[in-house]
């Protein structure tokens, strides 16, 4: 689905899937807007998991584009940290509201 948050677009995209082995660390990768293709710059992509008994969010940009589900609880909040520190300090509007 599309969505606007703040004046910036966003799109729920909701995918399900069984893979066919196991045999390995599971990994989520995203590359659907790559800043090297000119057209869309700085996206961000919000991860949400639920596999194996693990579950999860994690935060995917060109910097850090995949993340392993056995990463542990503490890896996953310092990559909202950072994002959430990125975001305030990226608007002027955001550090006027603090002060």
């Amino acid at each position: 689905t599309m969505d606007r948050r703040e004046g910036v677009p966003y799109t729920h995209l909701l995918l399900d899937w069984t893979c066919a082995d196991r045999a390995g660390t599971l990994a989520v990768r995203g590359t659907l807007f790559p800043d090297a293709e000119g057209y869309v710059k700085g996206t961000k992509t919000i991860a949400t998991y639920d596999v194996a008994g693990r579950s999860g969010s994690a935060a995917l940009d060109a910097a850090h584009p995949s993340f392993s589900v056995e990463q542990t609880w503490y890896e996953r909040f310092w990559e909202f940290f950072r994002l959430g520190a990125e975001h305030l300090l990226g608007g002027i509007d955001h550090i006027l509201f603090l002060l």
